[in-house]
């Protein structure tokens, strides 16, 4: 392929990879309340700035370190009609595990490694959480492998 077409093919691609990051989410795709899911990612761990501002840990706010689970994709059918955004796919790429101290433990042998979870998601609902999407894993906390 000749190089003055395959530069601004690869840019192009480059472009629509970025531009689908900030494309926005339609309302019906995001819940707004508790529902049922089984979410496949990778587990890590992440830190974001807590009180007393939730903005700047490196100005005195408390650092929070939680286990997170960074999806492996979002998909959704938005219901008819439905063209509002209201948040992008950059957005939804993480969602907050809310775990006990056992589970946490638990969970944090698994770092790293791509897994699959049941349990409920449903919007964050206070400054501790950090991410658009909550989870909260069935009880007992079963944590299944997807590549050994």
């Amino acid at each position: 392929m000749d190089v003055r077409i395959a530069i601004p093919l690869l840019l192009g691609l480059l472009a629509s990879q970025l531009n689908g990051q900030q494309r926005r989410v339609p309302k019906s795709c995001v819940p707004d309340s508790s529902e049922r899911a089984t979410l496949t990612g990778v587990l890590e761990l992440r830190t974001y700035p807590g009180p007393p501002n939730y903005e700047d840990t490196t100005r005195g706010d408390k650092p929070e370190t939680g286990l997170y689970l960074r999806l492996d994709g979002y998909a959704c059918t938005p219901a008819p009609g439905d063209t509002v955004g209201v948040c992008s796919q950059a957005d939804l790429a993480w969602v907050q595990l809310i775990l006990d101290v056992g589970e946490y433990r638990h969970a944090r042998r698994e770092l790293g490694k791509h897994v699959s979870l049941a349990g409920v998601v449903g919007p964050a609902e206070t400054g501790h959480h950090h991410t658009v999407l909550i989870f909260v894993p069935a009880k007992p906390l079963r944590i299944k492998l997807l590549d050994p």
